[in-house]
């Protein structure tokens, strides 16, 4: 498993930890779990959370890292907080949080970025997308003379 993949597992059994959805890394889920998934929202579950990761700043010769995490939330129609609600869960315990170990992975901060309006999916379910970034270091960060 690689350090970014580390971390995006890890995010989704913390989140699981802090009871807003369930984490399973084979990806079994009954269906009414909020399945926190890593990549695409599954077809099967109406309410999901999908993380996805990508670098957004490094410095050359530096462990020093933020990593993107896009979050995409759907709410089923008779999920009682909506896509908004869930949101707001994943916003009230990762903003700010600081000095967290995500599966070996310490994160010494994270914040939102940015959250996108509610949008119905092909089946009308609430669809919304956050980002949030996280300040970690990466082991590496070598630096290279190739010259």
């Amino acid at each position: 498993m690689t350090w970014l993949e580390d971390l995006t597992k890890g995010l989704g059994g913390w989140l699981a930890a802090q009871g807003i959805g369930a984490w399973n890394e084979n990806g079994i889920y009954a269906p009414t779990d909020t399945a926190i998934v890593v990549g695409l929202l599954p077809a099967k579950n109406d309410t999901a959370i999908a993380l996805t990761p990508y670098p957004v700043q490094s410095k050359p010769g530096q462990t020093d890292t933020i990593i993107g995490v896009q979050a995409r939330i759907r709410a089923g129609t008779r999920h009682p907080l909506g896509a908004t609600g869930i949101s707001e869960q994943i916003f009230d315990v990762l903003d700010g949080a600081r000095h967290q170990t995500m599966n070996g992975v310490h994160v010494t901060l994270a914040w939102r970025t940015i959250s996108t309006p509610p949008a119905p999916d092909e089946n009308g379910r609430p669809v919304l997308a956050d980002t949030y970034y996280f300040h970690a270091a990466r082991p590496g960060g070598q630096w290279r003379d190739d010259t």
